[in-house]
C-alpha cells in the first residue's frame, strides 16, 4: 500500500468517537478508490480492519465496506453505506432528542457525533459534559456544543454524583461503542454514571446506530478469556500519570438493567 496518511490518522486519533472515526474511514475509501483504484481502497481497508477488528461497531461498517469494495461498483456502493450510516444517526439523534424534550438539565461523556446531534435538537437549557479523562474528549464536544449556542458546561469526571443527588442534573444520554445482548459498550465513566442515575431514580439514556446493535452476547465476540480485560484492551499508563504506576483503559461495561431507554437509528 502507497502512502495512505488519513489511514495512519485515523489509526492515531484517541479522541473523536467511533461514528466520526467511520465517517473519514469510508471518505478516505471513496476517495482512495477514486484516485488510485480498488487495489490501492482494499489494502488501506485491511489495515484498518486489522488495526481495528476488536471494536464491534468498526467490524460491522467495514466489513460492509468490503463487500462493497468486491462489487460491482464500488464506488457507489461505499457512497451508499456512508449515506446510511449518516441518516441512520440522523434517526437515532432525532428519536432522543424527543425522548429528552422537556428535560431542563442533561449530563453525557465522551465525544458522541449521535450524542451531539441529539443535544443540538433538543437543546435543553443546561447540559453537563464530564472532561472523560484520561483524554478529555469530553471537553471537545462540549466546545462544539457552545459554539452552536447550547449552554454547557464542563464538569470533572467524578462531579455528576453530587450534581444528579441534588437534582441539578435530571438525566443522562449517553451514546455507544457497542450495544450487545447483555452489555452496552462505551467509554469509561459510563457504568458508574449508570449507577448514579439508578441510584437516585434518574433516567438513563443511550442512543446509537444500527451498526453499534451488536446481535450476540459480549464473550460471544470477544472470547471467555478476555471478559475480565476491559473491552479494548489496556492503554498506555502515561496517558493517566507520566511518572506515578497507574492503570488506563477507555471503555467499560454497563449492564442492559441499568439503562432505561435506548433510542436507536
Amino acid at each position: 500500500m502507497r502512502d495512505v496518511r488519513w489511514v495512519e490518522e485515523i489509526l492515531n486519533d484517541r479522541v473523536s468517537g467511533a461514528t466520526a472515526l467511520i465517517a473519514k474511514a469510508l471518505q478516505g475509501l471513496l476517495k482512495t478508490f477514486r484516485e488510485r483504484g480498488k487495489e490501492e481502497a482494499s489494502a488501506a481497508l485491511r489495515r484498518l480492519l486489522e488495526a481495528h477488528s476488536g471494536i464491534p461497531s468498526w467490524w460491522v461498517v467495514l466489513k460492509e465496506a468490503e463487500g462493497c469494495l468486491k462489487g460491482c461498483e464500488p464506488g457507489s456502493g461505499l457512497e451508499s453505506l456512508r449515506k446510511n450510516i449518516e441518516k441512520s444517526t440522523r434517526r437515532a439523534a432525532e428519536k432522543a432528542a424527543e425522548g429528552i424534550e422537556g428535560l431542563r438539565s442533561m449530563v453525557t461523556l465522551s465525544s458522541s457525533s449521535v450524542v451531539e446531534e441529539a443535544l443540538k435538537i433538543a437543546s435543553p437549557p443546561e447540559i453537563y459534559v464530564m472532561e472523560s479523562r484520561p483524554l478529555g474528549e469530553g471537553a471537545g464536544m462540549a466546545g462544539r456544543l457552545m459554539k452552536a449556542g447550547i449552554n454547557v458546561r464542563v464538569v470533572v469526571d467524578s462531579a455528576p454524583g453530587e450534581l444528579i443527588r441534588e437534582g441539578v442534573i435530571e438525566a443522562a444520554l449517553v451514546g455507544a461503542d457497542a450495544l450487545f445482548e447483555d452489555y452496552l459498550v462505551n467509554k469509561v465513566g459510563t457504568l458508574p454514571l449508570a449507577v448514579l442515575c439508578s441510584h437516585f431514580e434518574r433516567p438513563f439514556f443511550v442512543v446509537a446506530q444500527w451498526f453499534k446493535d451488536i446481535k450476540m452476547k459480549y464473550e460471544e465476540f470477544y472470547g471467555p478469556g478476555k471478559f475480565p480485560e476491559p473491552p479494548g484492551g489496556f492503554k498506555d499508563p502515561r496517558e493517566v500519570n507520566a511518572t506515578l504506576p497507574s492503570l488506563n483503559f477507555y471503555f467499560d461495561l454497563t449492564p442492559w438493567a441499568l439503562i432505561n431507554t435506548i433510542y436507536k437509528g
